[in-house]
């Protein structure tokens, strides 16, 4: 496993910081897959541009990168967006990106899918006061495995995450957000994780904070890997 540096952070973003970060359609769809051994799915639909009702609705930085590491690190599935094809996955309510996350789990035997966006930094004079929101819609997205949200709180701060909350602001309760949906329709726990530039960004912010979630993530994929 390569070490985690800015430079290195830098080299996974490349992909989506072409044209612009509105990428460059090269392939037939606009959202890659990599494959996993272990089941659960990680799901960026904002690493790139987007399109929300005619109006542009900013990247979410190094939030790809995020996901390839914790592909590279654990081995999980993940499914990304790579090219802006106009379409906010996470605001429309059937796309291809929802039907393809709807394979990824009937041919894996996905235990849970994790949605993964992100949210301003303690340098934002947006800041909510807080470094990490887990969106489970008042627990009805977690299914049977609504103890999860507590699991997830106790391991980011066992790992030096802070200042976690669950359903304050991105609850992920609207029937077209990816975690909602894939609860409804595919039947599978889902959450959805809002991570502050802090724990994200290592372009302004410290790269060991990086680490601190990379680690953390580890630990909640292997918790629920273990799961009954």
């Amino acid at each position: 496993m390569k070490e985690l540096t800015l430079e290195y952070m830098d080299q996974l973003e490349k992909e989506f910081t072409l044209n612009g970060y509105n990428g460059i359609k090269t392939e037939k769809e606009s959202f890659k897959v990599l494959k996993g051994s272990v089941p659960v799915l990680v799901s960026c639909a904002h690493s790139i541009d987007q399109v929300r009702d005619g109006m542009l609705k900013p990247r979410e930085l190094y939030s790809g990168a995020l996901c390839k590491l914790i592909h590279e690190r654990t081995n999980c599935h993940v499914i990304y967006k790579y090219h802006n094809d106009g379409i906010d996955d996470n605001f429309v309510l059937h796309t291809k990106y929802k039907q393809k996350i709807g394979k990824i789990i009937k041919d894996n035997n996905i235990k849970l899918l994790i949605d993964i966006h992100g949210m301003v930094g303690s340098k934002s004079k947006r800041f909510r006061g807080y470094y990490v929101e887990l969106g489970t819609n008042n627990g009805r997205n977690l299914l049977d495995k609504t103890s999860l949200s507590e699991d997830f709180t106790r391991i980011f701060n066992n790992n030096g995450v802070t200042k976690v909350v669950t359903d304050k602001k991105f609850r992920a309760s609207k029937c077209h957000t990816i975690s909602r949906y894939v609860a409804r329709t595919y039947k599978t726990p889902s959450i959805q994780i809002e991570i502050s530039g802090d724990f994200r960004n290592a372009l302004n912010y410290e790269i060991d904070n990086i680490k601190k979630i990379l680690n953390a993530f580890d630990e909640i994929i292997d918790f629920v890997c273990h799961l009954n």
